[in-house]
């Protein structure tokens, strides 16, 4: 279990000198000790609160401008500013929370810089938006190390009635165009994933879309419950 949880930090790529002592420190000091031994190992940076679809669960399905953040894309320089802050220390950055990752233009290049620092990105997204096979290759060449596909069915009735005004063929037929594209690379990342949240009207689809994802060639398939639960 213990490894499952951490095995995306384990990469020799990414254990320079300052990221081991740091990792050490965490794990001898992280749930021990009221000081603050260590820096973080994993750091999540929204690169722009901007989407097409509105999740009932996510922020963007409730945006309220009196309330939440103004809708911006994190721009490139402003991310390295950040990541020179933390590629000492880092061992996984997430470049995703609220907002659809693909939609900033400049995603590549920031994950591409992140990479090529030594910290293993991850995405996830909804693919709904526009790709091209060009694109679909500059995301393989970009050293993204795993990207999550939020799919949560097989039927466009059942898949909409939580993303919200989302198109599942498109989002299947982008995932395909970028497992196309990585293989076509000989290339072992990102690792691809099929994610789907289970609600009462998609259970049912759950072995149909774990049988989809193995036909389309993705690396896995995960189902978990599409509720926010106390305590997780």
């Amino acid at each position: 279990m213990l490894l499952e949880k951490y095995r995306d930090y384990l990469s020799f790529h990414n254990l320079k000198p300052k990221r081991v002592v740091n990792a050490l420190q965490y794990l001898l000091w992280g749930k021990r000790s009221a000081r603050l031994r260590h820096y973080p190992l994993f750091y999540m940076l929204e690169t722009g609160n901007v989407c097409r679809l509105r999740c009932p669960f996510c922020v963007q399905g409730n945006y309220d401008s009196q309330v939440n953040s103004s809708k911006r894309l994190m721009g490139y320089d402003d991310f390295l500013v950040i990541l020179r802050k933390i590629q000492d220390y880092a061992l996984v950055l997430d470049l995703f929370k609220h907002g659809e990752p693909f939609l900033n233009p400049e995603i590549v290049r920031m994950t591409a810089a992140a990479s090529a620092a030594g910290l293993r990105c991850r995405i996830s997204s909804a693919l709904n938006f526009t790709l091209t096979d060009e694109m679909a290759r500059e995301i393989c060449r970009s050293g993204l190390y795993k990207l999550t596909c939020a799919i949560d069915g097989v039927t466009q009735r059942a898949y909409e009635k939580y993303r919200v005004n989302g198109d599942l063929r498109l989002a299947l037929d982008n995932a395909a165009r970028i497992i196309r594209a990585r293989n076509a690379a000989r290339r072992r990342r990102p690792i691809i994933i099929f994610r789907m949240l289970v609600f009462e009207w998609n259970h049912e689809q759950v072995e149909a879309a774990r049988q989809l994802a193995v036909e389309m060639g993705f690396d896995g398939f995960a189902a978990d419950p599409g509720v926010f639960v106390a305590g997780d």
